[in-house]
């Protein structure tokens, strides 16, 4: 190496270590780099623990559950002929007018196979009963394989309303004549539940959805304090002309300003990835305490977190939202920085930053928290894939809730990382201007 690159490359090295030193002193940037994200993980993982213990006591009041009766038999029992069917549904409407029963309060309701089988698919109906034609002919008959009543819920309906719904009928079922009672108690009639889907929108839930959308605001929000200071603070504080001094052209002054912002933006990884990691042992520990007694028997962690309440930080999942935040982290630095370089004071800088970037993201990250992936808005949506930040959320969303190949997340990294690219040469270009240091 000679002696000039190394002395070019001392000079790079004195810039950035100056600009850390000057980042890591402003209790502003320590604050939204480090504290907010482990802070707002603690947030994310305290929603649903709330979420939990307010829906988990909420009853199955004003539900209703739909009920196909095909029973085409009849049973003896007690000196008795009647439908099993007939009896079941009966002991179903009995149990909504009983306090102490799981389905108390909600409500009844008979319908064909058809109207059952619409209801189910395109969203009216969340809870669908099915008593098969054999329901009284296999009972009691060793000869024949028990029938089972199927129990079709809508997918994404809320874990605890769920389970008291499935847990009330299996109550129900786990009584006779549906079960005989010997000497060993013998279960004649089984529940065999089934999740079905809306048709042509895949459910996702509104508390792990939140992730999409404070993932992107928080990457976002984190640089702001930076990039105020870059340039604005440079010149609010009398040191652009020392800068400018300094045996280094343009374009490695740059350089320097955005390998500062690059270890800023691994620090704010690490943060997450503490964040993370505490979101998860807050859930894994917290869950059970906040779930009722009477459900505690038919829960566990991964119940509830397959049910949308959470989602499970595994290695994988930590990645991908670390590369996601990671990356638009950085982008914001650069496009920050681009966007107020022209900025006389800090005060500007930061209106300038929050009115150009935070207003845009904020709307693309509420599109994540409530449609999911911007598909579903059509036409509009496609055109959103333009902004950056449009494919945080998509890689996130589609990575956690829909279903996508491996080649359409690569395709919102690539976005990224070209945007990037992007920024950078147009602020190299924007630093060439003499009136960036006037």
């Amino acid at each position: 190496m000679s002696r000039q690159r190394r002395n070019v490359f001392r000079q790079l090295s004195y810039l950035i270590r100056q600009e850390l030193k000057s980042a890591l002193r402003s209790r502003y940037i320590f604050l939204s780099f480090i504290i907010m994200p482990i802070f707002i993980w603690i947030l994310q993982g305290l929603v649903p623990l709330f979420m939990l213990g307010v829906l988990g006591n909420n009853s199955v009041e004003g539900e209703i559950i739909h009920v196909t009766n095909l029973d085409q038999g009849t049973v003896t029992w007690n000196n008795q002929t009647f439908s099993l069917g007939d009896y079941f549904v009966k002991k179903l409407n009995e149990s909504t007018m009983d306090n102490n029963s799981l389905l108390y309060k909600a409500r009844i309701q008979l319908v064909d196979v058809e109207t059952g089988e619409v209801g189910i698919k395109n969203g009216d109906i969340k809870f669908w009963i099915i008593i098969p034609e054999n329901f009284s002919l296999t009972w009691g008959n060793p000869a024949l394989n028990a029938s089972s009543v199927v129990f079709r819920y809508r997918g994404g309906e809320s874990t605890f309303t769920l389970l008291r719904v499935q847990q009330g009928i299996e109550n129900i079922l786990s009584q006779p004549p549906f079960t005989i009672i010997h000497v060993i108690p013998e279960k004649v009639s089984s529940l065999k539940p089934e999740s079905v889907q809306l048709e042509g929108k895949q459910e996702f839930s509104f508390s792990i959805s939140f992730l999409s959308f404070f993932a992107v605001l928080l990457a976002v929000l984190a640089p702001a304090p930076y990039v105020s200071a870059a340039f604005a603070g440079e010149r609010e504080k009398k040191t652009l002309e020392s800068m400018a001094a300094l045996p280094l052209t343009r374009l490695e002054m740059l350089t320097g300003k955005f390998v500062a912002g690059l270890m800023l933006v691994s620090i704010f990884a690490l943060s997450n990835v503490i964040g993370m990691l505490l979101y998860g042992a807050m859930l894994q520990f917290g869950w059970q305490f906040v779930v009722p007694d009477s459900l505690s028997e038919n829960v566990t962690f991964q119940s509830v977190s397959e049910s949308g309440f959470f989602f499970d930080t595994t290695v994988l999942t930590i990645i991908v939202v670390l590369v996601a935040m990671f990356m638009t982290s950085f982008l914001s630095i650069g496009l920050g920085i681009a966007i107020t370089s022209f900025s006389k004071d800090v005060r500007t800088a930061e209106s300038m930053y929050q009115f150009i970037m935070m207003i845009p993201t904020f709307g693309i990250g509420l599109i994540g928290m409530f449609v999911g992936i911007p598909e579903y808005l059509g036409t509009a949506g496609y055109l959103l894939y333009l902004i950056p930040f449009t494919h945080t959320v998509a890689l996130i969303n589609k990575f956690l809730f829909f279903p996508a190949s491996p080649l359409e997340l690569m395709f919102h990294v690539a976005y990224l990382i070209g945007s990037i690219v992007v920024v950078f040469y147009l602020a190299a270009k924007i630093y060439e201007r003499e009136s960036i240091f006037d």
